[in-house]
């Protein structure tokens, strides 16, 4: 048989494989967080592969409305799987985190987390993104007991007064 034939006859299977693909499903528990300043909002959520080849996790990246919240990877890092194989399934845990700083004003604030990865431990592709929304609530004041207790004396002292007559009329 000529060299060329066997070599087209040899490369056909490869050619009707066609290209690998990463199907990632990423969805959110819930979109809304809500929290006092100095909240860590811990982000569940679950991840699936819908396709027929593995789907490599390979980073994630995230952006923020403001520079007074911030990331924690350390879900993503450490719980979430490297690798998805088809029907797999990550659910309903953590897979990162936001950090609303001490200095966080009051006010609704937007954020996405994009997962990067793809079919090897090499490809950085877009595999998902989800959009999210923190609320930081302000802070209520509420009476030191000392205060209280300074109010309630007075109180009781001005009632004690005026039942004995010291009140002139």
């Amino acid at each position: 048989m000529p060299r060329l034939l066997r070599l087209v006859i040899l490369a056909l299977p490869l050619a009707m494989v066609g290209p690998l693909r990463a199907d990632l499903i990423f969805t959110l528990d819930a979109p809304v967080f809500f929290g006092a300043p100095g909240t860590t909002f811990d982000i569940t959520g679950s991840l699936s592969n819908s396709g027929t080849d593995p789907v490599f996790l390979n980073t994630a990246y995230g952006s923020l409305s403001s520079s007074d919240l911030d990331f924690d990877y350390t879900n993503f890092w450490v719980l979430v799987p490297r690798i998805l194989n088809p029907g797999d399934l990550y659910s309903s845990s953590p897979i990162f985190s936001v950090i609303a700083y001490p200095q966080a004003q009051p006010g609704d604030y937007s954020g996405s987390f994009t997962i990067l990865g793809g079919v090897d431990e090499n490809a950085f592709d877009e595999l998902a993104t989800q959009n999210f929304e923190v609320t930081v609530t302000g802070t209520e004041s509420v009476p030191e007991p000392s205060t209280v207790l300074l109010l309630g004396t007075s109180i009781a002292g001005l009632l004690v007064w005026r039942r004995r007559g010291c009140v002139p009329r």
